[in-house]
């Protein structure tokens, strides 16, 4: 609506009143908290990854303009991952590192992380490939655009609420699996668009199928990100589940853009010229597109089925076993002392 009636440039205010809020907030209602242990500040491990995934992204978006094999692409490439991997190896010596390897290291925790990052490939992409294909051959204004993705949110809903019903009695492998299954194949569904293509048989089973993956598997994600760390390290691997999202989307749609934009220029070169060879080769760029993040998800859900090996109950059935075991009359003093020790037990164990 924002962009419909007054400018584009609106939309970047929709955050203000919120941040706002949210700063009022965190004064008036939150209470200070102080860690038991002081560590310095990885400085130079928050420059390395910063910068790392700046030139990442950077370089996915020069391919657009400038091609895959131009200096300024590849080098930016090149120096992403030489930055990354400085990264990873000043992490595994700091004293105090920014990100403890041993969070991502761990098998379910990292597989929640990497299925969560292709979600976003997926649904960001599908974002940006959907919304320019009903604006730019479909016609659809903007508003009229962003009803046609309200069935996307409630796909997502519903997927959630049912799956967080039933999660801690599967193995978590299989939904976070299923999610990014599922996503894979609404982005597949997307290659079939052609020109003349309808939103009810042709965009609409992909918003669902993608909306479905992603309510799936966010539940089972959100509560494998946390799943077996120490106290004071669940903000850090909060944030790495919060980093895996920014960085799966940032990446999704740079790499998509740049293979649907590229394909375009392929098919354009490869053909006569004519407004409807525009249109065509601007539909092929977003097939092309599609195609490829439907085997990227693909590949990742498998990859994620083998890690991810954990049920999120785990923590909670020793100590149901536990108190079985020491069903006992004792007095409460000393029923206290045993929980505490059942709970130290389990965190040692964790």
């Amino acid at each position: 609506m924002l962009t419909e009636y007054l400018s584009w440039r609106w939309a970047l205010y929709v955050n203000t009143p919120l941040a706002l809020a949210a700063a009022v907030g965190a004064v008036f209602v939150l209470t200070e908290s102080r860690g038991r242990e002081r560590g310095r500040v990885d400085v130079l491990g928050a420059v390395l990854i910063t910068a790392g995934l700046v030139a990442l992204v950077y370089g996915f978006s020069m391919a657009t303009t400038h091609g895959w094999t131009a200096p300024l692409t590849a080098g930016m490439l090149v120096t992403g991952v030489a930055l990354l991997l400085m990264f990873v190896l000043t992490q595994a010596r700091m004293p105090d590192p920014l990100l403890p390897l041993r969070i991502v290291a761990h098998r379910s925790r990292g597989g929640a992380y990497l299925a969560f990052g292709l979600v976003m490939i997926g649904m960001f992409g599908m974002f940006l490939l959907v919304s320019f294909y009903l604006q730019t051959v479909a016609g659809y204004t903007a508003l009229r655009t962003g009803v046609a993705f309200l069935p996307f949110a409630a796909a997502v809903l519903l997927a959630s609420t049912l799956v967080g019903r039933v999660m801690t009695r599967l193995r978590s492998g299989l939904p976070l699996a299923a999610g990014v299954l599922l996503a894979a194949a609404g982005m597949d569904w997307l290659t079939q668009l052609g020109i003349d293509s309808g939103y009810t048989g042709d965009v609409l089973p992909a918003l669902v199928l993608v909306g479905l993956g992603l309510g799936t598997m966010s539940p089972v994600a959100a509560n494998l990100a946390t799943f077996g760390v120490a106290e004071r390290e669940t903000g850090v691997a909060s944030a790495v589940f919060n980093a895996s999202e920014q960085v799966g989307a940032s990446v999704g749609v740079a790499v998509l853009n740049t293979l649907a934009a590229t394909s375009t220029a392929a098919y354009l070169a490869a053909h006569p010229q004519s407004h409807g060879t525009e249109l065509a080769g601007v539909v092929h760029g977003y097939t092309v597109a599609t195609a490829w993040a439907a085997g990227i998800l693909a590949v990742g859900a498998v990859v994620v089925l083998i890690l991810v090996n954990a049920r999120l109950d785990m923590r909670t059935e020793p100590t149901a076993r536990a108190r079985r075991r020491t069903n006992v009359q004792l007095p409460d003093d000393e029923r206290l002392d045993i929980d505490s020790l059942i709970s130290s037990s389990e965190g040692a164990l964790s």
